[in-house]
């Protein structure tokens, strides 16, 4: 069975940007990660056990946010992330760390995250289905000074097919 496990996670490595040193973009891959969690297919401690023996005999780090939803301290390294990170739909993550510094696009949608000061993104910020939404760039940007986003601010995201 852990076998198995550990299986998965690998499979989860290889297919976010963790083999380039980067931290999670949570993705398909990310979402079996968290289903295994919250349906308790696997605990905390064990997955832990396996990111560290991954971190140690492999040299790739442990998932930002895996590091994020168990309130573990970040590296100077794990607050620059290389892509986007999408923490849409987590509801139990309230704060992002302070320093946090994103190339991509940050997707907060319906969840509950408050940005941090000196947030900086280099892409879009979509903010549908949170408190967010009340407010226009100029006076998210002001919220997150010395902070800023490169991008827009998207409300309401609709997939045009």
């Amino acid at each position: 069975m852990v076998f198995f496990y550990s299986f998965i996670i690998k499979i989860f490595f290889k297919h976010t940007n963790i083999y380039n040193n980067n931290p999670l973009v949570l993705n398909t891959w990310g979402l079996l990660l968290y289903m295994l969690i919250k349906k308790k297919v696997m605990d905390n401690k064990t997955l832990k056990n396996i990111f560290n023996f991954i971190e140690i005999n492999e040299g790739k780090k442990t998932p930002f946010v895996w590091k994020l939803i168990n309130n573990d301290p970040f590296t100077e390294d794990d607050l620059y992330i290389k892509g986007d990170l999408d923490l849409s739909y987590i509801t139990n993550v309230f704060s992002l760390p302070n320093g946090l510094k994103i190339e991509g696009d940050l997707d907060v949608a319906y969840s509950f995250v408050e940005l941090p000061k000196g947030l900086q993104v280099g892409g879009n910020l979509f903010v549908d289905g949170t408190y967010l939404e009340d407010y226009n760039k100029a006076q998210i940007e002001e919220m997150i000074y010395p902070g800023f986003i490169k991008g827009n601010v998207i409300y309401e995201f609709k997939l045009e097919i």
